[in-house]
C-alpha cells in the first residue's frame, strides 16, 4: 500500500488513487533544483497575478454596471428628499413648534443635534500662532529617531546606550530578511 505524502487532494480522491499515486517529498539540494524551484516560484505568482488581473477587471465592469444602474436611481432619491424638504419647510413656516411627521411609509422633520464644526487646520493654525492663542495649539512630542540611531550602538542585535552602558530594552532590532528576487 502506497501513502500520499504533502499532496492536497480531495479526500475522497485521496482515497481513490492511494493505492497507486506516490508524491515523493522534494528537497533542494543543488543549484538546478533550485533553479527549477524559482522558476515553479515564478510561474505560479504569474498564475495568481493573472487572477487577480482578472477578478480585477470583473470588478471594475461590475462597479461600472452599479454606478451607472444606480446613477437615475440617486437623482430620484434626491429629487424626492428635496420635495419632503420643502414641504418640511413650509410646515415649519406654518408651524414653528413642527420638529415631525410621522405618515405610513416613514417619518420625516428636523432633528435636533450638535453643531458640526469643520475645520481648515492649516489656515485656523497660522490664525492661532498669529493672534498668540498658542494655549489652543498642542503640540505634539516624538523621538528624533535619525538622532537616535547615531548615538545608540547595536551589540548582538540589541540598543546599547554608549553614555549609560545600558541595553535600552524599548527598541527592537530587526535583522536582515530572507528574500527572493525573480
Amino acid at each position: 500500500m502506497f501513502f500520499i505524502k504533502s499532496c492536497n487532494l480531495n479526500p475522497t480522491l485521496k482515497e481513490s488513487l492511494e493505492q497507486t499515486i506516490i508524491c515523493e517529498e522534494f528537497t533542494v539540494d543543488d543549484q538546478e533544483k533550485a533553479n527549477w524551484a524559482l522558476r515553479k516560484l515564478r510561474s505560479l505568482q504569474e498564475k495568481k497575478l493573472a487572477n487577480e488581473e482578472l477578478a480585477n477587471k470583473e470588478k471594475a465592469k461590475i462597479d461600472a454596471w452599479l454606478n451607472e444602474v444606480n446613477s437615475q436611481l440617486d437623482q430620484d432619491i434626491e429629487y424626492f428628499q428635496g420635495l419632503l424638504t420643502a414641504y418640511a419647510i413650509r410646515l415649519r413656516q406654518e408651524d414653528p413648534k413642527f420638529k415631525s411627521i410621522k405618515l405610513p411609509n416613514g417619518k420625516f422633520g428636523f432633528r435636533k443635534q450638535q453643531p458640526k464644526w469643520q475645520y481648515d487646520d492649516r489656515k485656523l493654525l497660522e490664525y492661532l500662532k498669529l493672534n498668540n492663542l498658542n494655549e489652543l495649539i498642542r503640540t505634539k512630542e516624538e523621538v528624533d529617531k535619525s538622532k537616535l540611531k547615531k548615538l545608540v550602538q547595536i551589540v548582538n542585535g540589541q540598543a546599547i546606550d554608549p553614555e549609560a552602558g545600558e541595553v535600552i530594552d524599548r527598541i527592537t532590532i530587526v535583522e536582515d530578511k530572507f528574500k527572493i528576487d525573480l
